[in-house]
């Protein structure tokens, strides 16, 4: 389908596009939520829990509203819009908690918020928060993935049967013919600890009231606007056109920042209560306890060829830390498993998932997007078996010939059309030419009319896709990004 902006398409296609933002931003003019300070703006801090579980007996707020400067304390007691809480991401069949926005019975892991105090200064609000006397009745804790769902591990939810959110099998082909006698077994066994993305600025948010709407501007560094402001307006019960957020310039993400977090949804409260405009900025060790981490993963493999080193199927488990809550993260075991299968054709898998809860905080999966996948295909490929005898390398060297010209036929690339975005696939035609036959030399400004070399890529496995098909093979776009 044509439209106004078609026209617009191959002039930026393959050209180097200038950038506009460095000179501001070098030169200490980039404007980040902490830098917006409306007049009267009020500070807010956090209470949290210095264990990783526990049971809330009782909080004293005598001290801390007696000290100058302080405007408000607040428990999930006063704040009653919030027990709904924020909704869990997660696969299919992954058992629903929700995620606390203030915890009022019993905190889940270390860092976790219980109340909230408003002053008119950064270090008033610190002051008090520290002066807040929270009587915690210590809990049995269990983190690691491997000892979350050992027997006898304690329970990270008193009211869950075991610590097993999700555990779904992925099944196709024939995994025991792939692991008959006659085949060649290797085995891998993976992990990849907890991994926190340290962003240059740390998670901060400022919230304002709106006369002229009736609503609230929200200035925070955030990876998801739109899901910060559909929290923020069901919490707050406004429309949601009456909620603005707006992230200008974000001093790193990695993904950790792609997830909405009970710090923007208090302090927009904040600043919807009392009409005026609230800010909170996360200190260092603060955001680095309470901001979505990633990876948490325990996996063990087996891998099938035959002698020629012919891969035949897959099979094992994966162990995945969702932490105390699902965060976005709660889904990295399916995109994990799609991404085993990559280029290669694969006959059989049989690979189950267990998803599991700790008292630790939730994770998100952007930051293991690349180095952690990759590192499990190729650490376990080596793994599988080399031909030894002198017929069975020359079937192998056969096989990979043939191979690579089958994927040669796959790889034919599209001449880009103006049209929708992405638009253009690999599927063989007349206008279409192998990417061994496409003519890598021709003349280019760059050498000053001499020949200009012109990359070439081919992408057998698009990124976040999952497999599709028998084998996971999905067709090649020209246009597609990684």
């Amino acid at each position: 389908m044509r439209n106004q902006y078609s026209s617009s398409v191959p002039e930026y296609i393959g050209r180097s596009m200038r950038r506009v933002e460095d000179r501001r931003l070098i030169t200490g003019q980039g404007r980040y939520a902490n830098d917006i300070k409306p007049e009267g703006t009020l500070h807010v801090a956090f209470c949290r829990s210095p264990v990783p579980h526990a049971r809330i007996r009782a909080v004293d707020r005598t001290s801390a509203t007696e000290m100058p400067g302080v405007v408000a304390v607040w428990t999930a007691e006063d704040l009653p819009e919030i027990a709904v809480g924020l909704s869990d991401f997660g696969p299919r069949g992954l058992e629903q908690r929700g995620r606390p926005i203030l915890n009022r019975d019993e905190v889940n892991y270390a860092g976790e918020a219980y109340a909230l105090v408003v002053a008119e200064t950064n270090y008033g609000a610190h002051d008090a928060a520290e002066a807040m006397l929270a009587e915690l009745d210590p809990l049995p804790a269990v983190a690691g993935g491997l000892n979350a769902i050992a027997d006898g591990a304690p329970l990270v939810h008193g009211d869950m049967k075991s610590n097993i959110a999700n555990s779904t099998p992925t099944q196709f082909g024939d995994i025991k013919a792939a692991f008959a006698t006659d085949s060649v077994v290797a085995k891998v066994r993976l992990k990849a600890d907890r991994v926190a993305g340290a962003a240059m600025e740390p998670r901060c948010v400022t919230a304002a009231y709106d006369a002229e709407t009736d609503g609230l501007k929200v200035w925070t560094s955030t990876q998801s606007i739109f899901g910060v402001r559909n929290a923020i307006a069901s919490i707050a019960g406004l429309p949601e056109e009456r909620v603005r957020v707006i992230a200008e310039d974000v001093g790193g993400g990695f993904g950790a920042k792609g997830m909405v977090f009970p710090e923007e949804v208090l302090t927009a409260l904040v600043a919807w209560r009392l009409k005026k405009a609230a800010t909170w900025t996360a200190d260092r060790s603060e955001d680095g306890a309470t901001t979505a981490q990633a990876h948490g993963s325990a996996i063990d493999l087996e891998i099938a060829a035959d002698r020629t080193g012919k891969l035949r199927g897959l099979r094992g488990r994966i162990v995945h830390d969702v932490g105390a809550y699902a965060g976005s993260g709660a889904g990295q075991p399916v995109i994990i498993i799609g991404h085993m299968l990559s280029a290669y054709v694969l006959p059989a898998m049989d690979i189950e998932q267990k998803s599991h809860r700790a008292a630790a905080d939730p994770v998100h999966h952007r930051p293991s997007r690349g180095s952690w996948r990759i590192y499990l295909r190729q650490r376990r490929l080596p793994q599988a078996p080399r031909p030894r005898r002198r017929d069975d390398r020359h079937e192998a060297r056969r096989q990979r010939k043939a191979h690579r010209r089958r994927f040669r036929l796959l790889c034919r690339v599209d001449r880009v059309r103006p049209g929708r975005a992405g638009e253009g696939t690999a599927r063989q035609g007349r206008d279409r030419a192998p990417l061994h036959r496409l003519d890598t030399r021709r003349p280019g400004p760059r050498n000053h009319g001499g020949p200009c070399r012109c990359g070439q890529a081919g992408l057998a496995f698009r990124e976040d896709q999952g497999h599709r098909g028998r084998h996971g093979q999905r067709p090649v776009r020209a246009a597609d990004r990684g």
